[in-house]
């Protein structure tokens, strides 16, 4: 039954993506992302560790990345499978996806800068405090 609704509604909304295709772009979407994410914190860190930042950065940025961003990462890809399993295709599912993919991108770029920035500000503003 579910089937014949599904394609029926696919019949009258021949443009818009199954809400399988949607997951799969956005599991995409989520490696590109961390990859990119990784990239930019390692460029980060290794300027900031040879400007001479505090040798414990490297950690801390690995921990980020592995308690903070892969699990982040990996929550949004299953709140997407779900969605492949279970959700028709909609304008609002597609604007979901859009909407999502952004703030996975601006997250992906702007979080590395904050929170080096903010470690190496708060290392040297703990060096200037006797």
């Amino acid at each position: 039954m579910a089937t014949r609704i599904m394609k029926r509604q696919q019949a009258l909304q021949p443009d818009l993506p199954h809400a399988g295709r949607l997951a799969r772009r956005m599991t995409f979407n989520i490696a590109a992302a961390v990859l990119v994410y990784a990239a930019i914190q390692l460029w980060l860190v290794i300027g900031a560790v040879s400007e001479g930042a505090s040798r414990f950065l490297p950690h801390v940025a690995l921990g980020i990345m592995v308690l903070g961003v892969i699990p982040a990462a990996r929550r949004i890809e299953r709140r997407w499978a779900r969605f492949a399993e279970t959700a028709l295709p909609s304008r609002q599912l597609c604007q979901s996806f859009r909407n999502e993919a952004l703030r996975l991108w601006c997250a992906a770029i702007a979080l590395p800068f904050l929170w080096v920035g903010a470690f190496v500000g708060a290392s040297a503003a703990a060096s200037i405090v006797p």
